[in-house]
């Protein structure tokens, strides 16, 4: 049997990237899993079961590497390239950013799965920048310049590439000339359940991170005095806190049967970040609810105007606030939006991941756990 090693930057917090990962560790329960950093407590314990095969970097006991490590990106690309990967015959990585970079035996196979390019570098690098103590700025916009022939380098040695929807496939054929298949991901279907009780309520699942772009959602809402629920943490969370009006209600994390119920009960999910895909909406979405969604990037795939939900054109408040004045005048059947995103079914992204991994990993049935 091949030895199978799977590789994703930081299993630090849990969203939709993470989920997509566990599916495929578990199509793999004898592959190890390496992560730079690993924390049971911020990911709710939701990769407990992986624990006896996950593999951290020499810096998973600092605290203050665990407290700072978005903004500490010149350590990264290197620790990742002293894993010792040479056992391994396939190796499977997830990029956000620095799991692409590893090394491998000259023989091995290298596949990897993008979510986007490398964000802070080609898609959105002010609002990383925002995040940077303004002392040290300069230094780090230094730095990405560098990092890009970095990513770049690194996506020329990889052997196959993945993409998580068609916009990320054309950023990658963008950015860095090459050529993936789209595989899009998928959701327990099952789960999410349709709901005769409706609140007055949208609701806004996010990380708290400038690129969600969750304060444009709360300008829109203290303008209209509408009730929003926002449910994450991050970064941001003091600042949103701080300009948020008396309809808005910050829920913190919730567990996933929490969200299933407040997705079936919304009246919309608000959905103001461009997103190469984006589990959220597909998750509301087969809760029977429509989406109102910034009309850029991985909604345009998933999201049918005006059967399933609606766009607005500006990311900007006032836009918003028209898509949802909109949205007030407009009936939707909550049966049809289910049946919308049938195709991204998780069973239909294990058999395609499946399927690509036996024909261009060359690698044996007998690796792959059945469904």
């Amino acid at each position: 049997m091949k030895k199978i090693a799977i590789i994703f930057d930081f299993l630090m917090v849990l969203g939709g990237g993470e989920k997509v990962f566990k599916e495929v560790c578990d199509l793999f329960p004898n592959a190890q899993v390496y992560t730079l950093l690993y924390d049971r407590g911020r990911t709710k314990s939701f990769f407990k079961d992986l624990e006896p095969r996950i593999h951290t970097s020499s810096l998973q006991k600092s605290k203050f590497i665990k407290s700072n490590y978005r903004k500490l990106i010149l350590l990264w690309p290197k620790i990742v390239r002293k894993w010792d990967l040479s056992e391994f015959d396939l190796i499977i990585s997830f990029n956000h950013v620095f799991s692409k970079g590893i090394k491998k035996r000259k023989d091995a196979k290298h596949i990897c799965y993008f979510f986007t390019p490398t964000r802070f570098l080609w898609v959105d690098r002010e609002s990383y920048l925002k995040e940077i103590p303004f002392g040290m700025k300069g230094v780090v916009s230094a730095y990405l310049r560098e990092m890009e022939k970095w990513d770049t380098n690194c996506v020329s040695q990889v052997d196959k590439l993945i993409s998580v929807s068609k916009t990320c496939q054309m950023r990658i054929k963008k950015y860095y000339k090459r050529n993936s298949k789209v595989i899009y991901p998928g959701i327990d279907t099952p789960l999410f359940k349709i709901s005769k009780k409706r609140g007055d309520y949208f609701l806004l699942p996010s990380r708290l991170r400038p690129h969600k772009k969750v304060d444009l959602a709360i300008y829109a809402f203290n303008e209209l005095r509408l009730p929003l629920k926002i449910v994450g943490t991050g970064s941001q969370k003091s600042y949103l806190q701080k300009i948020a009006g008396k309809k808005i209600e910050f829920l913190d994390w919730v567990p996933n049967k929490r969200l299933r119920e407040l997705y079936s009960s919304c009246r919309a999910l608000i959905y103001p970040q461009e997103e190469d895909f984006g589990l959220t909406a597909i998750e509301c979405m087969a809760s029977g609810r429509p989406v109102i969604a910034y009309k850029k990037g991985g909604a345009t795939e998933t999201i049918e105007e005006g059967v399933s939900g609606l766009f607005f054109d500006k990311q900007c408040p006032k836009s918003l606030v028209e898509a949802i004045k909109r949205f007030d005048t407009m009936e939707f059947n909550s049966e049809v939006i289910r049946r919308s995103v049938r195709k991204f079914d998780v069973e239909n992204f294990r058999r395609k991941f499946k399927e690509f991994v036996k024909t261009e990993g060359d690698t044996m049935s007998c690796c792959l756990q059945p469904h």
